[in-house]
């Protein structure tokens, strides 16, 4: 008596599971930034699917072998059945995995400059990150459980807190001491509450300015704040922050940043960049104005050039030189799907923390270029760097604080 063929179709289908796994085996070759097409070109498609079919011509001899010779002339046949249909079945699962390892490269592909190497160390923090802050021996990360002070060493590591009973932090500025150890440097925090001025080692926190506050940035004498659409102005030489004066812009600032060439303060609204000048007494005034079309969320600084980062993913930015004429028209860097998060300058060379694109490096000369995608950081939001050219990066999808040693110039992947 024949025995039935059920059996033998449960083999091939569990043949046929084993013949996808082998095939997603297969080693993935990597190719240049420029040669990865979303389908996966002519020859990946022809190398996967000739890879599923022999994967299935073996797994059809593997059934002749362990099938009984009973069992052969009855049913599905090793070499009538069994053979084209996994050798057909694997070919095409080649074929559909080709194109499924293409669209995920693209997926995770950068979208303006290719992979560059770097070093990197990461240090878990509690919390969501809101501002973050890069001084000569420490590193300060604001969050919504205070402030993480950051020993800038080769592994980073969380030294004591700041500000634990401050809740709704935004943003945190320095007012630099006189000592190189940084015993008397000054922190300026920034919350949806107020003000505050604290001792950057130890001591009281005293409030300075009520109400919520969307951004603060400090020079070695003076700093500035902004509360909606007003601006205070104020001195911290004395060890106490002081209000001296303060300035209606008419509209809210939503960024704020010194610049360390002029001492002057640039400060961002969703209509202008402007240049917010200071006298020895601290009565402010105002400087340059550049409109803008789209609002600004971010600024950056360097001894030649003025970038802000928009909403609408792009980058303006406007050449010192060119500061100076009666038209000033910026230059623009579209960014697709990256969002410019924050900023900093290495020199000329700009860091763009980017979400999910990670870190860019862009150059401002002698042209406005993309030169890498530093894609160690997952998903980066601020961005600071250090004297010693060493990037801080905040990484949301980590919910750490990252550290990247990026070399002077590009090694790509």
């Amino acid at each position: 008596m024949k025995r039935s063929a059920r059996p033998h179709r449960v083999a091939l289908a569990a043949l046929a599971a084993l013949q996808l796994g082998a095939a997603a085996g297969t080693p993935v070759v990597s190719t240049p930034l420029e040669a990865q097409p979303v389908d996966g070109g002519v020859v990946r498609r022809l190398k996967y699917t000739l890879a599923g079919a022999a994967v299935g011509s073996v797994l059809a001899t593997a059934y002749y072998a362990v099938s009984d010779p009973e069992d052969r002339e009855s049913g599905c046949k090793p070499w009538s059945c069994v053979l084209p249909y996994l050798t057909g079945s694997g070919a095409l699962t080649g074929l559909f995995l080709s194109r499924e390892i293409a669209m995920q490269r693209a997926a995770d592909m950068p979208r303006l400059a290719a992979r560059e190497r770097a070093t990197f160390s990461t240090l878990a923090l509690p919390g969501t990150f809101s501002g973050l802050l890069a001084a000569d021996t420490l590193v300060y990360v604001v969050g919504d459980s205070g402030v993480a002070v950051v020993g800038r060493a080769d592994v980073p590591r969380a030294l004591r807190r700041r500000a634990n009973g401050l809740r709704g932090l935004r943003d945190i500025a320095l007012v630099p001491g006189s000592t190189v150890s940084g015993a008397d440097h000054r922190l300026l925090l920034a919350s949806d509450a107020a003000l505050y001025h604290t001792s950057a080692v130890s001591g009281p926190i005293a409030r300075v300015v009520g109400g919520p506050i969307s951004a603060v940035a400090a020079s070695p004498a003076r700093w500035v704040a902004a509360r909606g659409g007003t601006l205070f102005t104020g001195s911290a030489v004395t060890g106490t922050a002081t209000v001296r004066d303060s300035l209606e812009l008419g509209l809210e600032v939503r960024a704020a940043v010194v610049d360390g060439s002029t001492g002057h303060f640039w400060v961002a609204t969703d209509s202008s960049v402007l240049e917010i000048r200071l006298s020895p007494e601290g009565v402010a005034s105002r400087g340059r104005a550049f409109p803008v079309s789209t609002p600004v969320h971010a600024l950056a600084v360097s001894a030649g050039h003025l970038v802000a980062a928009t909403r609408a993913q792009q980058l303006l930015v406007w050449s010192r030189t060119a500061m100076t004429n009666a038209i000033v028209t910026p230059e623009t860097l579209p960014l697709g799907a990256a969002y410019p998060y924050d900023m900093a300058f290495r020199g000329e060379e700009l860091f763009v923390a980017a979400g999910a694109e990670g870190v860019l490096r862009i150059a401002m000369t002698p042209a406005l270029d993309p030169l890498g995608t530093i894609t160690d950081v997952r998903f980066a939001t601020h961005i600071r760097v250090d004297g010693d050219g060493t990037l801080w990066v905040t990484d949301r999808a980590r919910q750490a604080l990252v550290k990247l040693l990026v070399p002077a110039k590009p090694i790509y992947r």
